[in-house]
């Protein structure tokens, strides 16, 4: 699960974080 979530957190870091913001504020 974890690691799904980490995954997901960076390919939305790549693509801009636009989609979810809020897993960028947690890290």
């Amino acid at each position: 699960m974890v690691r799904s979530y980490q995954i997901k957190a960076s390919a939305s870091m790549k693509e801009g974080n636009l989609n979810t913001p809020g897993p960028l504020s947690s890290l």
